[in-house]
């Protein structure tokens, strides 16, 4: 049954509609509610709890917030005030009610410590949507002005339009004709194009979405939180982010090769099948177990439901982009086009409208995409565009015929020596505009502005030979051209002029004149000048040292929203260079910098926050680990191990084991000798994971061949006791030796060892005193103890009674128990020390407590022969000896 005939258009409501997102760009008037008493209706202003108060500053003062134009599930979006550029904006606020409020502060924060987690991943989703966004340009994209985060969430700031989504028209109206249809399609399909161009897919085209501007009617795509990179997250996957009616089957998995740009065309087909059908499609699951159970499609298809009403190709190429299985619907945008664009006569017609386009595109894109408007549009009849033979009047052009018009009023112009005109007629060859994009028609007029003078023509030309765009590839050329542009002040030129200068390409390279015209461009606000004129005071190179002047320039560059001048300016802050300390300041720039995608302040940032305590530890150390996210995920391996550790111990985040051991072992396969180190004693100690020796060995081995002397003595172990890999005592004494040659003293002590029993090495004493002596020198308690009792037997040394006791009372002191005994003997015999039953009633008692049954008995009959006032001292001597030891290991365990 065919669509009922189309309505005829409602006046535009003043009630400002928000989508079901919270991506509002518009609102006609303030939202307004009516309360009725009798037969008077008073309007009362709507207030929102959850908003900022009007008045409310953000961004540093930048933004105004005026009022509230709607909210969704995850957000607010406010109109405000750019009290720099004096116009409006829209900006949309993450807080998802579900799950966050706002506190008296007007911070945002989870409503529980068990939604945090899920607030930070939204809020990180929130600002992944705002980069991507920012990465295109084009009318049906909304455009992102800027993104920032403040009262602990995220925000974006968008261009400010008026209108409504496409839903609240189609609610309004039901059905589109097939005209109205082309003026809201065609234009959101080119901005698809574009984001295929560049590897994304929009994944939530819906009316919703789709916004139409008040002004002209074109439409804005918005929403871009599902958006992602075609190729899927890290492991492969996309989460499963969908609007019923307009996603298609291969939406409802994971799996990231499934979806592709013929997942938007599905969507984009749905739309169209709205507009026919006054009905949302048959959800694609519905019709996916239809087809699997061999029954029939519960979709009615457009060419039945538009039948009459709308043109065959139309509903043909809606019916395609529908189909349920991916592999048989087109797999892009220009393959679809291809698929309906042979309709007789279509070519002329595709011309047409490819003249009066806008921006640039490449030549095949726009040939495929005006070649569906041309098939669709002819064969609904060329009616809609201009009168008929039997109106009144004169005929109106098209728009196609208003560019053209225009664009030869523009030649003529240039032809007869206006030097503008000539400069205009190559921008226009340049970016396609009322033309085919040509290059060399491009260069072409900028060559005869240029030569009359132009500086931006000459800028323009410059750049042409720079790159090889339209006109031969020629450094020399481009220097002459940029030279006479720079000389007239224009600063793109002045600053490839002081580039080329600097480098020496296609002129003779001078450091001073180059920063001469530097200086000249980064007076004229050229941004990258600006940030290397700041360098050349910072660094003293060309220009005398001034942390002063370098601030200046580099505040002035990070003001244009040079990343690179923002980390810059949050060092100077940060260590009171050329300005005054302030760690406040200098984390602002380094987060905006790290919002931008610096990796170096991501990185800086992160350290700062994830040494918090005190005030805010908790949600600086969350933000520490949000940024040691995003530089992991850029392959960063420090970041990598900064977070496997903040996992580990649970700093800034729940404690994650798995993913812990994941990000060390991305760290440790780069070569991170710590993350070598952690998983090897993970796997050798079963903590987390099951314990895997041969695994441990791994990793102790990878650690060994970097030279950590930790990981040669852990060889030498495992190749002394057979753990991970086959016993092997040569191998376990080439272990030893490295480790110990490095100063590594339990190998010392291992090593010293091996000599003394002539394991894997021939038996030398000599030797073995030497290792111990290098490892009692470093304090080692066993090899004290053990070189204490070399001197007492004259074992590789001379016999040295009162050695012995110097070394036994060293290793006593550290806790070594059969020093302690030793040296109580010692106190008790007087053999190398003074005799002193107190002092061996000390060591006796103390190595008895912890088990040794000689010590004890050797106390039995010490005791004997003491007097009570003896034995008092020596138990008060070994309290206070337990005492000490008890603080220093409480010390040692709660240093860093």
């Amino acid at each position: 049954m065919g669509a009922p005939p189309p309505v005829t258009k409602p006046t535009p409501t003043s009630t400002p509609v928000a989508t079901d997102s919270g991506s509002v760009l518009q609102t006609q008037q303030p939202t307004q509610s009516t309360e009725e008493t009798g037969s008077t209706t008073r309007k009362k202003k709507k207030t929102n709890p959850d908003a900022l108060p009007e008045g409310h500053m953000l961004f540093n003062n930048l933004y105004k917030v005026e009022k509230v134009l709607g909210q969704g599930g995850f957000g607010l979006t406010y109109k405000a005030y750019d009290t720099q550029l004096d116009t409006h904006v829209a900006i949309k606020e993450y807080l998802p009610t579900q799950i966050a409020h706002r506190q008296s502060d007007l911070s945002i924060h989870a409503r529980s410590d068990e939604q945090e987690e899920m607030f930070i991943q939204g809020r990180q989703r929130f600002l992944d949507e705002a980069r991507t966004l920012a990465k295109f340009k084009h009318s049906s994209l909304v455009r992102v002005v800027t993104f920032f985060e403040d009262n602990n969430t995220a925000y974006m700031a968008m261009e400010f339009e008026a209108g409504e989504p496409l839903s609240a028209l189609l609610k309004a109206k039901r059905t589109l004709n097939e005209k109205e249809m082309l003026d809201i399609m065609l234009p959101l399909i080119q901005g698809v194009q574009v984001l295929h161009n560049e590897g994304y897919i929009h994944r939530d085209i819906k009316p919703d979405n789709i916004f139409i501007r008040s002004k002209d009617g074109t439409p804005v795509l918005l929403d871009f939180g599902s958006a992602r990179r075609q190729e899927g997250n890290a492991d492969g996957s996309m989460t499963a982010m969908l609007t019923p009616s307009y996603a298609p089957m291969e939406q409802y998995f994971e799996e990231a090769a499934r979806q592709g740009p013929w997942t938007d065309i599905y969507s984009l087909g749905a739309v169209m099948y709205r507009c026919i059908s006054g009905r949302k499609p048959i959800g694609a699951p519905q019709r996916s177990n239809a087809i699997m159970r061999n029954a029939p499609d519960p979709l009615n298809p457009a060419v039945s439901v538009g039948e009459g009403h709308y043109s065959e190709a139309m509903l043909k190429a809606v019916d395609l982009a529908l189909r349920v299985i991916e592999t048989e619907r087109p797999q892009s945008i220009p393959e679809w086009m291809n698929a309906v664009s042979a309709e007789k006569g279509a070519n002329d017609f595709a011309q047409e409208v490819l003249a009066g386009e806008e921006g640039a595109q490449d030549k095949k894109t726009k040939a495929i995409i005006f070649g569906l408007a041309a098939a669709v549009v002819l064969a609904l009849g060329l009616a809609i565009f201009v009168a008929s033979e039997s109106s009144k009047g004169p005929r109106k052009l098209t728009q196609a015929e208003i560019f053209a018009q225009q664009f030869k009023e523009l030649e003529d112009k240039a032809n007869q020596g206006d030097i503008t005109s000539m400069y205009d007629l190559g921008m226009r060859y340049a970016e396609g505009r009322g033309a085919r994009v040509n290059q060399s028609k491009a260069v072409d007029w900028f060559t005869r502005a240029a030569e009359a003078g132009h500086a931006q023509a000459q800028s323009k030309l410059g750049a042409a030979y720079q790159n090889g765009t339209g006109a031969p590839q020629d450094s020399n050329l481009a220097i002459q051209w940029y030279m006479k542009a720079a000389e007239q002040g224009q600063p793109e030129a002045q600053y490839q002029y002081a580039l080329a200068l600097a480098t020496g390409a296609g002129i003779e390279q001078d450091q001073n004149k180059s920063l001469d015209w530097m200086e000249k461009a980064a007076e004229n606000g050229v941004p990258q000048a600006q940030l290397a004129l700041a360098q050349a005071y910072h660094k003293g190179q060309g220009r005398p040292q001034d942390m002063r002047n370098a601030f200046q320039w580099y505040l002035r560059a990070a003001e244009q929203n040079v990343a690179d001048a923002m980390y810059a300016i949050a060092e100077f802050y940060e260590k009171g260079l050329g300005t005054e300390p302030d760690m406040n300041k200098a984390e602002h720039f380094l987060r905006q910098s790290a919002e931008l995608g610096s990796l170096d302040a991501q990185i800086r940032l992160a350290h700062i926050l994830i040494e918090a305590n005190g005030l805010n530890e908790g949600e600086r150390r969350r933000e520490a680990v949000k940024w040691f996210r995003s530089a992991a995920s850029q392959g960063d391996i420090e970041s990598q191990f900064q977070l496997a550790r903040a996992m580990d111990l649970g700093l800034g985040t729940r404690p994650d084991i798995t993913g812990a051991l994941n990000n060390y072992t991305k760290a440790a396969e780069q070569g991170h000798l710590k993350s070598q180190l952690i998983l090897a004693t993970t796997y050798l100690t079963g903590k987390g994971v099951p314990r895997d020796t041969r695994e441990a060995f791994k990793w102790f081995k990878k650690a060994a061949e970097q030279g950590s002397s930790v990981a040669q003595n852990r060889m030498g172990i495992s190749r002394l006791q057979g753990i991970g890999a086959p016993k092997d005592l040569p191998e376990a004494f080439r272990w030893f030796s490295m480790a110990a040659e490095q100063g590594e003293r339990e190998a010392q002590v291992n090593l010293a060892t091996l000599y003394e029993k002539g394991m894997g090495v021939i038996k030398d004493m000599e030797k073995a005193v030497y290792w111990y002596r290098k490892a009692a020198e470093q304090g080692d308690a066993r090899a004290q103890g053990t070189l204490g009792w070399l001197y007492e037997e004259g074992k590789g040394v001379q016999r040295d009674i009162g050695e012995a006791a110097k070394w036994y009372s060293l290793a006593a002191e550290q806790g070594d128990h059969n020093a302690q005994k030793n040296l109580g003997w010692m106190y008790e015999t007087g053999r190398g020390v003074k005799k002193d039953p107190v002092q061996a009633y000390l060591w006796y008692a103390i190595a008895g407590a912890y088990g040794d049954k000689e010590a004890q008995r050797n106390l039995a009959l010490l005791m004997r022969t003491m007097s009570n006032k003896q034995k008092l001292e020596g138990d008060l001597l070994a309290k206070q000896w337990v005492s000490k030891q008890q603080q220093r290991a409480a010390a040692e365990k709660t240093s860093p």
